[in-house]
């Protein structure tokens, strides 16, 4: 919602023809503009990613009844419920976190953060969003070291066999 105050122009001039250029400059007062910003971590907690929404409230009305609520591909995410702000003044920001579980590797993704809220004029939507790709997950502990006493044992076993196999020839 723009609300644009009403022009006022006054002029004076004397003499014949004096090739006025008049030239208006406005401005644009945002009585109602909230504007989500989707950002994450950068690094994941096993397979926990964190999300923030900054949401910022950049009118001059406050705004109610916020609801904030992440929307993502369910086959590769959980996602948690709707989380809400009472209020917001206005220039004020508030910063909303979600723990997504990742449930395996994610190539271009769409995550997106919705945000309805009330206003004097209405309710309104306010969205953000990335585009997430996520490597399959860190193996777990101790996982390099059984493969390597398994790689070890198989050396050992081909050693023997080729002995055994050179021994009685």
């Amino acid at each position: 919602m723009i609300k644009i105050p009403p022009n006022r122009v006054s002029y004076n001039y004397s003499g014949q023809n004096p090739n006025i250029n008049f030239e208006s400059t406005e401005t644009i007062v945002r009585e109602v503009a909230v504007d989500p910003q989707l950002s994450m971590a950068q690094y994941m907690e096993g397979d926990i990613q964190k999300f923030f929404v900054t949401v910022k409230n950049e009118g001059t009305q406050t705004v109610t009844n916020l609801n904030v609520e992440l929307i993502a591909d369910n086959s590769y995410f959980e996602v948690p419920g709707v989380q809400s702000i009472s209020s917001l003044g206005s220039l004020h920001n508030q910063v909303v976190t979600f723990n997504v579980r990742v449930k395996g590797s994610v190539e271009n993704s769409t995550i997106t953060a919705h945000v309805t809220y009330d206003s004097p004029y209405g309710v309104f939507l306010a969205e953000d969003y990335m585009i997430l790709t996520v490597p399959p997950s860190a193996l777990p502990e101790g996982w390099l070291n059984t493969m390597l006493i398994v790689l070890i044992g198989v050396l050992v076993g081909v050693l023997i066999g080729v002995a055994v196999v050179l021994v009685r020839r």
